[in-house]
């Protein structure tokens, strides 16, 4: 386990969270994903956004900030068709099979954690969201341009 994964699983327990794969085991849940937010500059709170992807239920986003507003959840809605744009870039790069190099995370100074839950089954990619590199982009693009709340900055 990398200093990154262990920083970021420090941030979701240090929030209390419910493991993805727990979320995605709730009856009429289809996917679940989370996105963490790691300032290795400490310039904005470190940051986790959960969304819930229901058989019947809207989805939903839930936003926590790390020692921000005492760790509470901010609740913003998201448009079924921004989803549907952001799960049509998952499958196009095929994100359960990616993974990133991890000498590009070394020198970052911001990492996202975009992590995937169906059924069973979770997978996880750390990135530099400063980055360019194909089909990384396409990802941080995707997140930015229709799950932008996921991601927001509050700065310290």
């Amino acid at each position: 386990m990398t200093h990154f994964h262990r920083a970021i699983r420090e941030i979701e327990e240090k929030l209390g969270l419910t493991s993805l794969k727990q979320l995605a085991k709730v009856a009429g849940v289809q996917t679940v994903f989370r996105i963490v937010s790691y300032y290795a500059d400490n310039r904005a709170h470190h940051s986790v956004a959960t969304i819930i992807c229901g058989r019947h239920e809207k989805p939903s986003l839930e936003v926590q900030y790390l020692e921000f507003l005492d760790n509470q959840t901010i609740h913003h809605t998201i448009e079924q068709k921004a989803l549907e744009q952001f799960m049509t870039i998952i499958h196009r790069v095929r994100f359960d099979t990616l993974t990133y190099p991890i000498e590009q995370l070394s020198h970052s100074q911001t990492i996202w954690s975009l992590q995937r839950a169906v059924g069973r089954f979770t997978h996880e990619v750390m990135i530099n969201p400063h980055r360019q590199d194909k089909p990384y982009r396409y990802l941080i693009n995707g997140i930015d341009g229709y799950l932008s709340d996921a991601v927001r900055e509050i700065t310290v």
